[in-house]
């Protein structure tokens, strides 16, 4: 295929995932926590995701499972949230999925989730270092998941659908289970489309070169809507999965084309179904943490909307922004003794700023004004 050519079929895809977004917008955000932390990989500054927390996180001290949901081409944290809000939160209010932590990343506009394999030279992210060395340590320990790949799960949608072969078929210690949705890769034959990508990569490659374990400890379910152009890339994704003795589920979904919403429609509900499977229970509640009072009044000030943070120790702490109803609206980490946080994006009101580290949990109520 012809650069200009992959460029128009990119252009497309690009399109096509990003009107999906206009759903999220209508969808309710039921227990989504827009959430930052600084990472090295994606530029050396604070990067956005965002975290769907299920029903009872708020009220417990649980431990749960994990999705981690990778956005299409052109998008980012907030392209596909409705994957949760619309979907996998009401199956699990109806208790036909478990109780599960779903995470969003931002891998920037077209890496694919590789690290230095974006097609526009200026956006040279890492997006796999990111998330392997990143993200999911810091999501680990800000938040009860259960930490263990028995209980850790990543799907997505057509850039982010080949980011879960690719995660998937690379990091098998890591997760139990890929959920791919319409996935395009920068492969043909075995070798890369454009320049920064390493034929290491390929996921066809991979899945031959960690079979053992593969088939061992990992399920795949694969979804691609009949009507689009890439069925036969993931028929041949499946193959492979049955030549090395993969567990799979191919579902090709007559009908329907390049629309993730669709195809939750009509098979969601068996695709988190059979990727949440072999999830480990919720673990059994932690120990409560201390609640230590308050030692400075001037540990939490607000400054019109900028919130000041003086923590008592200069080891890691976790910082959350709870309302009064109990849910957490932000989280965030913070090294050392200071940290400032902007709150422009929050809805007026009273909130709890809830800090957690090795003295204890600290909190302080404060409130943002218009």
């Amino acid at each position: 295929m012809q650069k200009s050519q992959v460029f128009k079929v990119l252009l497309f895809i690009l399109l096509s995932v990003a009107l999906q977004s206009i759903h999220a917008t209508s969808a309710a955000a039921a227990n989504l926590v827009r959430a930052t932390h600084f990472s090295k990989y994606m530029g050396n500054k604070q990067w956005k995701f965002n975290i769907y927390l299920p029903p009872s996180y708020a009220a417990g001290t649980q431990r749960y499972p994990v999705i981690y949901f990778l956005h299409g081409g052109g998008g980012d944290e907030n392209q596909l949230t409705y994957y949760v809000t619309s979907f996998v939160h009401p199956y699990i209010e109806q208790g036909k999925v478990p109780e599960t932590i779903v995470v969003f990343p931002s891998a920037g506009t077209v890496s694919c989730f590789l690290d230095s394999g974006i097609i526009y030279p200026d956006q040279r992210f890492n997006p796999d270092s990111y998330i392997i060395k990143e993200l999911i340590p810091h999501v680990d320990s800000l938040y009860r998941t259960i930490k263990d790949r028995k209980s850790r799960a990543v799907s997505g949608m057509s850039m982010g659908g080949f980011g879960t072969f690719h995660f998937a078929f690379k990091y098998p210690e890591l997760f139990c289970a890929g959920g791919p949705f319409s996935s395009g890769g920068p492969y043909v034959n075995g070798s890369p489309k454009f320049d920064g990508y390493s034929v290491t990569d390929d996921p066809h490659k991979l899945a031959v070169t960690n079979a053992a374990i593969l088939s061992k400890q990992m399920r795949m379910y694969i979804s691609v809507g009949g009507t689009e152009g890439l069925v036969q890339y993931n028929q041949d994704l499946a193959n492979i999965c049955k030549a090395q003795n993969i567990p799979y589920v191919l579902n090709i979904v007559p009908g329907v084309g390049h629309d993730l919403n669709a195809q939750m429609q009509k098979m969601g509900l068996l695709s988190v179904q059979y990727i949440t499977e072999g999830f480990k229970p919720t673990s059994i509640s932690d120990p409560p943490l201390s609640g230590a009072s308050l030692r400075s009044k001037g540990m939490v000030t607000l400054q019109g909307k900028t919130l000041r943070i003086s923590s008592p120790s200069t080891e890691f702490i976790s910082i959350e922004l709870v309302t009064l109803a109990g849910k957490v609206a932000g989280a965030y980490h913070a090294e050392g003794r200071n940290a400032s946080l902007d709150l422009s994006e929050y809805a007026t009101g009273n909130y709890i700023v809830r800090m957690r580290g090795a003295f204890g949990t600290l909190e302080k109520r404060v409130r943002v004004i218009p």
